[in-house]
């Protein structure tokens, strides 16, 4: 996972070059990297720049009916992405078959031309070349394949299956809407540290005349910083994870090597005696641990390669560059390199111990162990116990944290609620009347479907990643110096009965109507945090504000939701009626069932078609699938650390195991004496457990001090629990403490079953 998701360049010829383009507007309290407007952009390609090229992207999800061309009619929703005409040569891949976007392409006025993937030019079209310079129609308009990209290509940023170009207008590109993500790549011999002062400059001689831009200053990400960054932080743990069960497994084989070395004392000293030098007894036994070292890597890549597509099968599905995840010649260099390794970590020790002891020590028959090495082998066993320690803590911290996660009162109900998405082809519903109509229809079927109890539709869904915001005015309330320090609020087109639906509760006020159409007084409702924030400490029922220049009245106020999952918290929304506002980009469908949401859905499409057979639905999913793919990062690093700790805590509780019963083995005959003078059963197992307390003690001590350190690092990555929780650190260390004297009961069980008459038969 390090190796392809990490540490592995991007697929483009020179990636480091590449870097993506963001406007920073913290000094204004907003984001550090928030996208920018085409306006911005157009500015950004035609003045001087550090880029030798500059593209933008944004999320195009276009319906293909098949015609002309595709080998099926059935309509299809795509993925896709809309980008500049230097999007693919700036990226440096060239096409499979035909050509990429030229400037001709992104002219605008220019005819629709698309480049498609190698996937969906195998899965719609067979692979046939001849597609090339034929149309297909996509919303409904016709346009022409240019261009099929390599099978190995993933688009950066935007890992579509179709592109086209987005053919802006540089005289009206509209600067007060925010949508695009800009990627350059930097000029040659232009670090990346004159490329942001560059663009810091630029950005301050464009305020000048953009009131917009006021405070905001332009920040530079490498693209694949920005590719991995969600995902590194997880691997970094899971990096330390796997560092320590190694760590704890070298331990474990050392402590058994010791154990073997010790019973093989006579035979060392006699090579000795026989004239091998130390070091010549050294290299057999490094060679010996290299042998065990070996076969536990053959055996691990075995493991690896066929548990592999598990493992990425069970990644968060949002996770980048999991096509990079593979076993290829890095990973087996690294695990060389893991092999040599541990044979030094585990087989060092002991052989240094041997070489040390005396040779008259070792040739005499009952000597103990060599010296020093019952000591290294305690202090092996309880650092084992307290890496264990350190694991589980950090699993219970985040299994606690995933709980919390999962606890969360979303502000609506997820159960029997199935959503679906509806994008109408512009066209054929050209107007804001006739994609009114539709969803009036579409909506007046689908409730009628058995099994519904409720439907509606709202133009962006909650945990759906997507998010729109608006700029608004305050009636009645002076305006801000620049546009920049206007209102802004998330808005949603809803349906009349989105809140019931959804099982929102309404705080105050009413909700929508029927009565809340075209041509009827706009109503706005806001939830708690937008009240809070632009109304705080009085009712704004009644408060009229201005969106995109109409006038509407605020006539409810709903309680707050989490829409970008359980962990962020709620920000301003403001919803309108679709009826008044428009969906001119479609929607999501919601519908309340009485039952499993899954059993709707077939009449749900068969529905839709009836409608507009043309009208595809694209993302049809229970609100409770989305609600558990939102969770899906956190869930994921649980259950992984939960696994990994596991088997820490099992390797150490085998050390604990192995150490007291080879300790056994080495006292038969000091138990068997004291067993003969009257020491009872019950008094050799407290000798052993005693032993075993010590070592088990001093571990859980230091691995507790260990996890609190460790746990300040994961704070990041925790939601709802402190990382020196009590209750998560008592119960660990109990947890431990109870195994441990759990794998130290059977040693002692048998010291107390020594049988004193065979143990002193020698004396």
């Amino acid at each position: 996972f390090v190796s392809g998701a990490l540490l592995k360049p991007l697929p483009y010829p020179d990636p480091s070059g590449l870097v993506m383009a963001y406007q920073d507007r913290s000094l204004k309290g907003g984001s550090g990297h928030e996208v920018i407007s085409p306006g911005l952009f157009i500015d950004w390609n035609t003045l001087a720049t550090p880029f030798s090229g500059i593209a933008a992207i944004v999320n195009w999800s276009p319906n293909i009916t098949g015609r002309d061309g595709a080998i099926t009619d059935e309509p299809e929703r795509l993925a896709g992405a809309t980008v500049t005409g230097a999007y693919f040569s700036l990226l440096g891949v060239p096409p499979a078959l035909g050509r990429i976007f030229g400037p001709e392409d992104d002219r605008f006025g220019a005819p629709l031309t698309v480049v498609l993937s190698h996937r969906l030019w195998a899965h719609r079209f067979g692979a046939d070349p001849s597609i090339l310079g034929r149309s297909i129609q996509l919303n409904g308009q016709p346009a022409e394949v240019i261009g099929v990209m390599p099978e190995s290509f993933h688009g950066a940023v935007i890992d579509g299956e179709i592109w086209n170009t987005m053919r802006i207008d540089p005289g009206s590109a509209p600067r007060g809407i925010v949508m695009l993500r800009a990627i350059g790549r930097l000029r040659q011999g232009v670090t990346f540290e004159q490329a942001q002062a560059a663009m810091n400059t630029l950005q301050t001689q464009l305020q000048s005349h953009d009131p917009e831009l006021e405070g905001a200053r332009a920040r530079l990400i490498r693209l694949h910083d920005d590719v991995v960054g969600p995902i590194k932080p997880v691997l970094q743990v899971l990096s330390g994870s796997v560092v320590m069960v190694l760590l704890i497994a070298c331990a474990n084989v050392a402590s058994l090597l010791m154990a073997r070395a010790t019973q093989r004392r006579a035979e060392m000293s006699l090579r000795m005696t026989l004239g091998a030098d130390r070091s010549r007894l050294v290299r057999l036994l490094m060679v010996e641990s290299g042998l065990l070292s070996a076969a536990g890597s053959v055996l691990g890549l075995v493991i690896a390669y066929l548990g592999v597509k598990a493992l990425i099968a069970s990644a968060p599905p949002a996770s980048p560059r999991l096509q990079d995840v593979r076993i290829d010649g890095s990973v087996f260099a690294f695990t060389l390199f893991i092999t040599i390794l541990a044979a030094i970590l585990a087989g060092l020790a002991p052989a240094l111990s041997v070489v040390r002891g005396s040779i008259h020590a070792g040739l005499r028959e009952g000597a103990g162990e060599i010296g020093g090495l019952s000591t290294t082998r305690r202090v092996l066993v309880a650092a084992e116990v307290a890496t264990a320690m350190m694991l589980v803590v950090g699993a219970g911290l985040f299994v606690r944290s995933l709980i919390r996660l999962q606890n969360v009162d979303l502000g609506f109900r997820t159960e029997r609620l199935l959503t679906a998405s509806v994008s109408p082809p512009r066209a054929a519903y050209r107007s804001e009347e006739a994609v009114r109509d539709l969803f009036d229809r579409v909506l007046a079927r689908v409730a009628q479907l058995p099994g519904v109890e409720a439907a509606s539709m709202t133009s962006v869904l909650p945990l759906s990643g997507m998010q729109i915001n608006f700029s608004f005015r305050i009636i009645g309330r002076p305006e801000g110096r620049s546009p920049g320090d206007e209102p802004v609020a998330s808005f949603r087109s809803v349906g009349w009965n989105y809140f019931s639906t959804m099982g929102m509760r309404m705080v105050q006020g009413r909700d929508f109507t029927a009565d809340d159409r075209e041509g009827a007084p706009m109503a706005v409702v806001v939830n708690q945090a937008l009240v809070k924030k632009y109304w705080p400490g009085e009712s704004p029922l009644g408060a009229q504000i201005r969106l995109n220049g109409d006038r509407a009245t605020i006539v409810g106020i709903v309680a707050d939701i989490h829409h970008a999952g359980p962990a962020a918290s709620p920000d301003g929304e403001a919803y309108v009626p679709y009826a008044q506002l428009g969906a001119r980009g479609g929607g999501w469908i919601v519908l309340r069932t009485k039952g499993d949401p899954g059993s709707i859905a077939a009449s749900l499409r068969s529905a839709i078609r009836g409608v507009d057979p043309n009208l595809p639905l694209a993302s049809v999913r229970s609100m409770s699938s989305l609600a558990e793919s939102s969770v899906a990062q956190p869930r994921f690093l649980a259950t992984l650390l939960t696994w990994f700790s596991a088997v820490a805590t099992s390797l150490a509780l085998m050390g604990v195991y192995g150490l007291l019963m080879f300790s056994v083995s080495q006292r038969v005959r000091e138990i068997g004496v004291r067993m003969a003078i009257g020491a009872t059963a019950e008094s050799v197992v407290r000798l052993i457990l005693k032993q075993s307390v010590s070592i088990v003690v001093a571990g859980v001590a230091l691995g507790v001090i260990g996890a609190a350190l460790v746990a300040q690092l994961l704070r990041p990555l925790l939601f709802g629990v402190e990382p020196v929780d009590p209750l998560t650190f008592v119960s660990m260390t109990a947890l431990i403490l109870a195994a441990s004297m759990v794998a130290s009961y059977l040693p002692a069980r048998r010291a107390a079953s020594v049988d004193p008459v065979i143990a002193l038969r020698d004396e």
